[in-house]
């Protein structure tokens, strides 16, 4: 997925799921989130990914999993932590699917 921080969205569809991934770094005060008429599209039936949050300020919902990327040379590795029990069932699956590789051998 490439960041739309141009755009400021970019919605992608995958069989039912909608998602729609945000980037707000060009916002310079939370209103413009507002004023952009997103509010719409956090209505729980969306998947949504935010790029800097912080720049809604306190207009955004609260998150169900917060995912940190990390850059390790050419490659990223991801945490996930969840926040709500939503998020909690969201980051259970996601672990079954995805199982972290164990260090022992």
């Amino acid at each position: 997925m490439k960041s739309p921080t141009y755009t400021l969205v970019e919605v992608y569809e995958a069989s039912r799921l909608h998602l729609h991934h945000f980037d707000f770094y060009r916002f310079h005060d939370p209103r413009e989130w507002i004023d952009a008429g997103f509010r719409e599209t956090f209505d729980g039936r969306n998947v949504i990914l935010v790029e800097w949050p912080q720049k809604a300020g306190d207009l955004l919902p609260p998150p169900d999993v917060r995912i940190a990327l990390e850059a390790h040379g050419t490659g990223r590795s991801a945490s996930l932590r969840s926040c709500s029990v939503r998020g909690q069932k969201c980051v259970t699956r996601v672990a079954e699917a995805f199982p972290y590789p164990s260090s022992s051998s």
